[in-house]
């Protein structure tokens, strides 16, 4: 059996076996909301479902030949992350490591709606669906609170080093309104990455009625993504959230190192405010004394693991 063809077997193995892993904590039922609302034609509405789990999967590959990957982790309270890789004739080494946890603290709802005709009804379809979904129509206003705690962490480190006829690789990370992504065309390419998505708790407040829309929004959140990449052809980073909005683009060899953060912070009680670091409580993950970029980006480098591998 040709090399590459092994590669591409061992690579589909992989994935499957990825697939199967990740497919495993899924059994376990979603929690959240939904809210629709409809004055005299001013609609307003708001949802958010995590699930309960622990999760941790890693991955490492070294060969020669042709290789596919895709992976979507979709959004645990608003947190996720896309990639799709392609790759032609070449020498391919990954090293992957994806830590999720979750879980649902409390969501408390107030409501207070005028001329109302409304239904506040569970999945009944789904046993398993632990969720609220409120659709409200109201001849005059409708005025909502929402107090939700949902902790959840979504981080994961990815790195590649290839050299052959053509790599093609895009990834998508975000929460809630901040979406980063990243894309690479190349025939020699050495990239490392880390993406750590956390969100907390949110308090709520919306007032509707006809024409007029007033949302107020407090939460704890943070946003922290580290890229290091060279590349000889095409490289390109981007960075949105609401109004705002950055992009680069390279083309040729370029070497590039670029660190993203942000954090919103709402402290609604002790409890949450002590794990809004790089973890939540309860889990095996590394835990630093506050938030900040050296406790994600610690000794995090293109690492030389890949460079041996490819005999450089």
């Amino acid at each position: 059996m040709a090399r590459s063809e092994q590669l591409r077997i061992l690579l589909i193995l992989a994935v499957s076996l990825f697939i199967l892993t990740f497919i495993l904590p899924n059994v376990v039922a979603k929690v959240g909301y939904s809210i629709s609302v409809d004055v005299d034609g001013t609609k307003w509405g708001r949802s958010q479902y995590t699930e309960v789990l622990n999760f941790k999967s890693e991955s490492e590959c070294n060969g020669r030949g042709n290789s596919s990957k895709y992976v979507n982790v979709p959004g645990f309270a608003g947190i996720g992350f896309k990639e799709n890789t392609y790759t032609k004739e070449g020498r391919l080494a990954t090293k992957n490591v994806l830590n999720l946890s979750a879980r649902l603290n409390w969501i408390y709802i107030t409501e207070n709606v005028d001329g109302a005709e409304f239904i506040n009804e569970t999945d009944e379809d789904n046993e398993e669906n632990d969720s609220i979904i409120i659709v409200q129509t109201a001849s005059d206003s409708y005025y909502a609170e929402i107090n939700e705690s949902m902790p959840t962490l979504v981080r994961t480190d990815d790195e590649t080093s290839y050299i052959g006829e053509g790599i093609y690789t895009r990834n998508s990370y975000y929460n809630s309104e901040d979406k980063i992504y990243t894309n690479y065309h190349a025939t020699n390419l050495s990239k490392a990455a880390r993406y750590v998505g956390v969100y907390s708790n949110a308090f709520i407040r919306a007032y509707v009625e006809d024409g007029k829309v007033d949302e107020k929004v407090l939460k704890s959140s943070a946003t922290a993504f580290r890229v290091l990449s060279v590349s000889d052809r095409y490289s390109r980073l981007g960075y949105k959230s609401d109004d705002k909005c950055s992009e680069e683009e390279y083309v040729g060899t370029f070497r590039i190192s670029r660190t993203i953060s942000k954090r919103n912070r709402y402290n609604f009680s002790q409890m949450e405010a002590e794990w809004l670091g790089c973890c939540p409580p309860d889990t095996n993950f590394i835990k630093p004394k506050a938030w900040n970029c050296d406790c994600i980006f610690d000794a995090h480098s293109p690492t030389p693991y890949l460079f041996n591998k490819l005999g450089r």
